[in-house]
């Protein structure tokens, strides 16, 4: 059909691994293009996106349950298009209620995406809330991309968009949602073509032990440190974006992940070493 599936790989005692068809896509009701990770709720069911595909062609939100008969996947919500939202390209969050938040790239009054919740209710089926709608450059951002949202302990959401930003740079932003507010937006930096780091954010933002943000942009790790005055950007890893194909790595599209003792580990989606340039690479970065 070609239109996404989910699989499991499975280890087995020849240090080989296996692989399970879990769900194949039809792009019809079911959605497609499935482009995110997934996460697990506690009794091991699965939640994604797709971008495309559901009952208003625009994407969908999914479950999937391990039943006696195998996989089955439920269609939490469809996306219906235009103010609803359109082409989520996002991994899910759940926060302690069971509620899960996500992105769309498109949609939303001004076309440009928004930020969702969708709430479980007791007849089983999902209600959608829209917590932001963005506006696009030069007074909001634009386009949340593969990022997802990030959530601290008050409940607050954060994320990043690829475009826009209110210094009309159109190299996107972080933004915070203050759930006490009403999920009111605050943009807590605005990427410039400019910036060391360069713009266009990919991949999820990360919170480390002290309430630092880490992400990655196009061309740069990046940490956003709270203040008293607003959120300070520092560059801990900046590639070339003038040299192509470039043997440390050229294109951040993934998040990054921390360890117990504060080393980073991420992916580029090019570069890498001679004869392998357009391959990508796996780095580590150690404070």
């Amino acid at each position: 059909m070609g239109c996404g599936i989910i699989f499991k790989l499975t280890p087995t005692t020849t240090g080989q691994w296996t692989e399970a068809v879990l769900h194949h896509f039809s792009g019809a009701t079911d959605g497609g293009n499935p482009g995110a990770g997934l996460v697990r709720d506690s009794a091991g069911n699965l939640y994604g996106t797709s971008a495309f595909g559901g009952s208003g062609n625009a994407g969908t939100v999914y479950k999937l349950s391990h039943t006696s008969t195998g996989w089955k996947l439920t269609v939490l919500h469809a996306f219906a298009g235009a103010a609803d939202g359109v082409n989520p390209l996002c991994p899910l969050a759940f926060d302690s209620l069971g509620n899960l938040y996500g992105t769309a790239y498109n949609g939303g009054t001004k076309g440009v995406g928004i930020v969702f919740k969708l709430l479980p209710q007791t007849t089983g089926a999902w209600k959608e809330q829209i917590l932001h709608t963005f506006l696009g450059g030069p007074t909001d951002g634009a386009h949340p991309f593969s990022g997802g949202v990030t959530l601290d302990r008050s409940g607050n959401v954060y994320g990043s968009t690829f475009m826009g930003g209110p210094a009309g740079s159109n190299g996107g932003t972080v933004f915070k949602l203050t759930a006490a507010k009403g999920y009111a937006e605050t943009t807590l930096h605005d990427f410039s073509i400019s910036d060391p780091e360069g713009d266009f954010i990919n991949g999820s933002l990360l919170f480390d032990t002290k309430g630092n943000l880490w992400g990655t942009s196009a061309y740069g790790v990046f940490e956003l440190t709270p203040g008293l005055t607003g959120w300070t950007e520092t560059v801990f890893w900046g590639l070339n974006k003038n040299q192509f194909p470039s043997a440390d790595g050229r294109i951040f599209r993934a998040p990054v992940y921390m360890d117990a003792q504060g080393n980073l580990y991420g992916t580029t989606l090019w570069g890498g070493e001679a004869g392998n340039t357009t391959g990508g690479v796996a780095f580590k970065l150690i404070p």
